[in-house]
């Protein structure tokens, strides 16, 4: 494979971010338009996985959402969590529990200093 160039945020919608070999995408809206939106993204990695040879490491894959568990029986692969970690900076399916993860270990940061 030679000059394989892939721009995700046109390829992906939404917003994303590349680092090493992790990949995070953001979507937003309706129930039924993030459900289309990452299905529409999924098919993108399913045509990149043919012609790279890369898949998706499903046991690594967390969906974070805020639609209750409308999303579940579509995406059963994926495990759904209420919070996750993306270098370093916490986030979570609302608010205000990123807001406590995040000031709970920055105290913790500044007690050890």
């Amino acid at each position: 494979m030679k000059n394989l160039y892939v721009d995700p945020t046109r390829t992906l919608g939404d917003l994303c971010t590349l680092y090493a070999d992790d990949l995070t995408i953001f979507k937003s809206g309706t129930t039924c338009r993030v459900l289309y939106s990452i299905k529409s993204s999924l098919d993108t990695i399913n045509a990149f996985k043919k012609c790279s040879g890369l898949s998706i490491n499903v046991t690594k894959t967390q969906i974070v959402t805020n639609c209750g568990n409308e999303l579940k029986p579509f995406l059963n692969d994926f495990a759904f969590v209420d919070s996750a970690s993306i270098l370093g900076i916490d986030v979570a399916s609302y608010s205000s529990i990123t807001d406590k993860i995040n000031m709970t270990r920055i105290l913790e940061i500044l007690q050890k200093s």
